[in-house]
């Protein structure tokens, strides 16, 4: 579920967070989106696939890092989700190791959030 509070968030800013996320979730790298927008008193939301797993972050060992291996699974997705992002005219703005979810240790599957 992604949550964006309203105090800080206009109805025309989520609006077009949201098409924009539905537009793209059919990429099979990037977080996958359920037609399901509402609206609390306080928060706007919008349903997303639940993605179990870690984010890249959680993952990298300071003063180690990832087994190269590894390493080009996860960016042969992301490059492939960066592609597809970028055929649509968008940018993702937020490309950081906490935006990428590994569904596997090995990052044989990865989402882009």
């Amino acid at each position: 579920l992604k949550v964006m509070p309203k105090a800080s968030t206009k109805l025309q800013g989520f609006l077009r967070e949201y098409c924009i996320s539905l537009h793209l979730s059919c990429h099979p790298c990037i977080v996958g989106l359920f037609g399901i927008a509402f609206q609390s008193k306080e928060h706007y939301c919008f349903a997303q696939e639940l993605v179990i797993g870690r984010d890249l972050f959680a993952v990298i060992q300071p003063k180690v890092g990832i087994p190269e291996s590894s390493v080009k699974r996860c960016v042969l997705q992301i490059s492939s989700a960066l592609e597809f992002i970028h055929s649509h005219g968008l940018v993702h703005r937020d490309v950081k190791p906490e935006n990428i979810l590994l569904l596997d240790s090995q990052c044989c599957q990865v989402k882009l959030a």
